[in-house]
Order: C-alpha cells, then sequence, then structure tokens
C-alpha cells in the first residue's frame, strides 16, 4: 500500500506548506466566509416567519 499512503502524504505536506505561506490571510477567509453564510442563513430565516398554530 506504499504506492498509495507515501504519495498521498507528500500531497498533505505541501498543502500545509501552501497554508504555512497565507500566514493569517486563510483565517480571514474562513472567518468571511463563515460570517457571510451566517448573514445569509439568517436573511433566509426572515423570509419565512414562523408559522402560528
Amino acid at each position: 500500500m506504499d504506492w498509495l499512503f507515501i504519495p498521498l502524504g507528500n500531497l498533505i505536506q505541501k498543502s500545509f506548506l501552501v497554508l504555512e505561506k497565507l500566514n493569517m490571510g486563510f483565517n480571514w477567509l474562513i472567518i468571511l466566509a463563515g460570517s457571510a453564510l451566517t448573514i445569509w442563513w439568517m436573511l433566509q430565516m426572515l423570509k419565512h416567519p414562523k408559522e402560528k398554530y
């Protein structure tokens, strides 16, 4: 199974090198994306008010 796990490990290590170069930029991207999705979700909830029983 070395033919699968060694290249997969190399790929994962290279992806972490990219994240190290991005520094705080990646964190800000995740924060902004999460905030935007939360705001979108709240707006969708406002469009559909709670049903009255």
